[in-house]
């Protein structure tokens, strides 16, 4: 194999998965990056399934976000100061702190959602839905399969130099 040939099938794969970065979306949403609608939904959906409390916890926002509670923090008091989100203090225990939609926060998700929904149609429509299913399908069993994978790799004693693709190439 010619060392170009070598690393093309990798590079073709590294620009598809690349071309579906978030960062391609925020043309998509207006007044919130992907980030930023992530969290508002996050919020949205958990207020949605649990009415009778007041908000999510921060700290439990940062789980399921699976980032740290200080990155939750930065993004919550961007939300904040322009006035998506609330925060207060649990009157039961004051170490934990609620986060909570506003009015406009609320009206942001379903302005985005919205926005998400005819993008979607239309895509859906240029595709057909056959094959719009087909395609999510095989983008889901590609991320299982990927996740797997990844899974399945155990430390080893290797060098830096060498690869892992002996885990799964015919080299």
């Amino acid at each position: 194999m010619m060392e170009k040939d070598k690393w093309q099938e990798a590079n073709a794969f590294v620009r598809t998965l690349n071309s579906l970065r978030p960062q391609r979306w925020n043309g998509l949403l207006k007044g919130v990056s992907h980030h930023e609608f992530g969290f508002l939904m996050m919020i949205l959906r958990f207020q949605q399934q649990h009415p009778e409390v007041k908000g999510i916890y921060v700290n439990e926002l940062a789980k399921n976000m699976r980032i740290t509670k200080s990155a939750v923090s930065k993004m919550l008091g961007n939300l904040e100061r322009r006035e998506l989100v609330e925060r207060a203090v649990d009157p039961d225990n004051r170490r934990n702190t609620f986060v909570f939609l506003t009015e406009k926060g609320t009206e942001m998700c379903e302005t985005q959602h919205e926005r998400l929904r005819c993008f979607l149609q239309q895509v859906t429509a240029e595709l057909g839905e056959q094959r719009y299913r087909e395609i999510l399908d095989g983008i889901q069993e590609l991320s299982d399969v990927m996740a797997a994978v990844v899974a399945s790799w155990e430390p080893q004693n290797q060098t830096k130099e060498e690869t892992r693709c002996d885990l799964f190439c015919d080299t």
